[in-house]
């Protein structure tokens, strides 16, 4: 799923109000009627997704007796992520199954879950193939490519935090699943940044893989099934490497890389992405190789580096929330006059 809950631009409500308005009226976005659209969140040439509140929610927070800022904190959790397909009904079909062969895969034990979870899907004004998905939100999180955005130079722990997590995933979706899943789309856009559910390791934030639009499960054929792994593999080796520069290039940062950080970084050469994806190195070669490496640094994370870590994802939730929150009020506002004139 493309949920980016990224720092969007705040635009004015009744212009993205009208203009979300003529668009919903579209089948190709047709957002189902029991949604009230909060805010769109993301919008891309296969879809777009928006935060949402079921109206029954809506209206039952309506009839308590408590302030609008009130009312808005209680919503917050209450918001859900709802994607609408606009293109390509047989990849619309094929991103529910995969997601739902992917939970039904974890067999409830999502509390150590790095994808997406899927909550409900549907076929909206007629159509015969779903063309809206509703997913768990994480109000306040951002996606790994948003750190540009604060300046912050990531530490070689927070690389390596990365990696344990992001291989996490993929042993989950090409080990555990039966077929394997390929996801397709593994980017710094599509890694989000959960800093409100309960952390998996303490003082980093859960890393969760979005945007399953592109998935599929392996083919049978192995020669043509590695070929689509090894692409997994690769842009996921190559968001570490990226990553890893970044974390290299930092002013502190590039006085303390330790050997251990400089021997992973020649792991994921940048010509990795002129090689045959066939040929990149397995899940458990580099696991093998660099596994206890990543969380012995991890385990040994400065208290120096939590606090700064805390501080940047902290300030970057605190501002998106406040703009859903304001959001939220709005919308609370705008269906008050409804909900008393029908009392």
């Amino acid at each position: 799923m493309a949920i980016r809950m990224c720092l969007n631009e705040h635009y004015d409500y009744d212009v993205m109000q009208e203009a979300l308005t003529r668009e919903i009226r579209s089948e190709t976005f047709g957002v189902p009627a029991q949604y009230q659209i909060v805010r769109q969140a993301w919008n891309g040439f296969w879809g777009r997704v928006f935060f949402c509140v079921h109206k029954s929610v809506l209206s039952s927070t309506l009839k308590e007796e408590v302030s609008l800022g009130n009312a808005a904190k209680r919503l917050m959790s209450e918001v859900v992520a709802v994607k609408s397909r606009q293109r390509a009904p047989e990849w619309a079909s094929l991103e529910v199954q995969m997601m739902e062969k992917i939970l039904e895969h974890a067999k409830g034990n999502v509390e150590k879950f790095h994808c997406a979870r899927i909550l409900a899907s549907g076929c909206s004004h007629g159509l015969e193939w779903p063309n809206w998905i509703e997913v768990s939100a994480h109000p306040g999180s951002l996606t790994l490519s948003n750190l540009k955005d604060f300046g912050w130079k990531p530490c070689e722990e927070f690389v390596y935090h990365v990696f344990i997590q992001l291989m996490d995933a993929l042993f989950f979706l090409h080990k555990k699943c039966d077929p394997p899943i390929v996801h397709s789309n593994i980017f710094a856009e599509n890694l989000m940044l959960d800093t409100r559910s309960e952390p998996h390791y303490p003082g980093f934030p859960n890393i969760i893989l979005i945007d399953f639009g592109e998935s599929d499960e392996a083919p049978s054929s192995y020669d043509y099934a590695e070929c689509k792994l090894g692409r997994d593999r690769c842009m996921a080796y190559s968001v570490v490497y990226l990553l890893g520069i970044k974390a290299s290039k930092g002013s502190r940062s590039a006085e303390r890389n330790s050997d251990g950080f400089l021997e992973f970084q020649k792991m994921f050469p940048s010509s990795m992405y002129y090689r045959k994806e066939e040929c990149s190195p397995s899940l458990e070669s580099v696991w093998e190789s660099f596994g206890e490496t990543a969380k012995s640094a991890r385990a040994n994370t400065s208290p120096e580096q939590l606090r700064e870590m805390s501080e940047i994802f902290t300030n970057a939730s605190r501002e998106n929330e406040d703009l859903l929150e304001m959001d939220l009020k709005r919308v609370l506002e705008q269906n008050l006059g409804q909900h008393e004139s029908t009392a």
